[in-house]
């Protein structure tokens, strides 16, 4: 478990397990700035992942930036409003507006399903929906066929 006043949580394993992938996908962002490509790293708003030292830190250089979705603007029954780190200057904040697009929010509680798609739920955890990662996809080629 953990806290705002020790976001890294308590030492547990499950927590250290978490913790270390956290740094791992820290490293790998670090990576990719000093090879001049971009990165960004998505989870919820609320999140205690942005709390933790290194990522604070990492989020103060030049040219990273914290950027702040809600999923429900890329299709999602849900709202869930999310955070990115990133230094693509293509990823802007994507705020659900009611009157440009009139939709509903399913409340997002626990683990959920989202049986809009023929054939099933498409998961059971509320993940991010594909069309977050289509649309950050097409906005990198844009850039990239546009200089």
């Amino acid at each position: 478990s953990r806290t705002e006043e020790r976001p890294e949580g308590f030492g547990t394993e499950a927590t250290e397990t978490a913790n270390k992938l956290a740094l791992r996908m820290l490293e790998l962002a670090k990576c990719q700035v000093k090879r001049g490509r971009y990165f960004s790293i998505e989870n919820p708003f609320a999140s205690l992942i942005w709390a933790l030292k290194a990522y604070a830190r990492f989020a103060k250089e030049d040219g990273i930036r914290m950027v702040r979705l809600h999923q429900c603007m890329f299709g999602s029954a849900h709202k869930k409003e999310t955070r990115v780190l990133t230094n693509a200057p293509w990823l802007v904040d994507t705020i659900c507006d009611m009157e440009i697009r009139p939709h509903h929010h399913v409340p997002l509680i626990g683990l959920v399903s989202d049986f809009r798609s023929q054939g099933g739920p498409q998961s059971s955890t509320p993940s991010s929906p594909r069309s977050i990662q289509k649309a950050f996809a097409t906005a990198g080629r844009r850039r990239s066929a546009h200089g």
